[in-house]
């Protein structure tokens, strides 16, 4: 508990405009302690607060993996949000004054009979971007556990993952649901279900780490 609320406050820092960007670093460091510590609970140790700064010597590694895997996840995004300004570029009409302006109606008229489009390109985009991020979801995993460089986390977590992206996406899918639920009960949930995420990602990526050790 002693370790979420710490991560917590870390989190609440983030909103202080002056310790904002200091305070999101630390959230990042503090992530990868998480991950630490999923993986000594799977070794039956103790979790200590300490541990949530113990990445300083991979920190610059683990942020470059996760910015990448961000980046390879939102593609499904861009392409939707591409495709909504195309749907919205009608609703520009030229003013008096020569300059392009929008409108209530004119983009209620450019958007009339493609909002159902609209929304079944985000909602397919959405898991898109799960499906295309399951082949990357143990890059941090092996950088925190291995101190692996970042283009061999990426080689490693993929054929970790091969023949398993359905599972791994239902797998995904229930941990989402599970800290849904533990932010609708005030928030206070998450000290449960944040733990348990950690844990049951260690645990998974273990698993599968495991096994493509084995196939190697």
């Amino acid at each position: 508990v002693g370790v979420i609320a710490v991560f917590y406050i870390l989190q609440l820092a983030t909103k202080i405009p002056v310790v904002g960007i200091l305070a999101s670093l630390a959230v990042i460091l503090a992530t990868a302690g998480l991950m630490r510590i999923g993986l000594n609970a799977l070794d039956h140790k103790k979790p200590e607060v300490s541990e949530l700064f113990s990445q300083t010597k991979i920190f610059w590694r683990y942020l470059g993996g996760m910015l990448l895997v961000g980046f390879v996840s939102l593609i499904p995004i861009a392409i939707a949000l591409f495709f909504t300004i195309g749907m919205i570029m009608p609703a520009f009409i030229v003013g008096g004054d020569g300059i392009r302006h929008i409108t209530h109606e004119s983009l209620k008229m450019a958007l009339s009979g493609h909002m159902a489009s609209i929304i079944l390109v985000w909602a397919l985009a959405f898991v898109a971007a799960v499906i295309v991020s399951i082949p990357f979801s143990f890059v941090p995993l092996f950088i925190v556990d291995k101190h692996t460089k970042i283009r061999e986390a990426f080689r490693h977590s993929i054929a970790a993952t091969k023949g398993n992206i359905g599972k791994l996406f239902i797998f995904k899918f229930a941990l989402g649901l599970l800290n849904l639920i533990g932010a609708l009960c005030l928030v206070v949930g998450l000290l449960v279900t944040l733990p348990m995420t950690f844990i049951a990602l260690a645990f998974v990526y273990r698993k599968l780490a495991h096994s493509h050790h084995q196939a190697e």
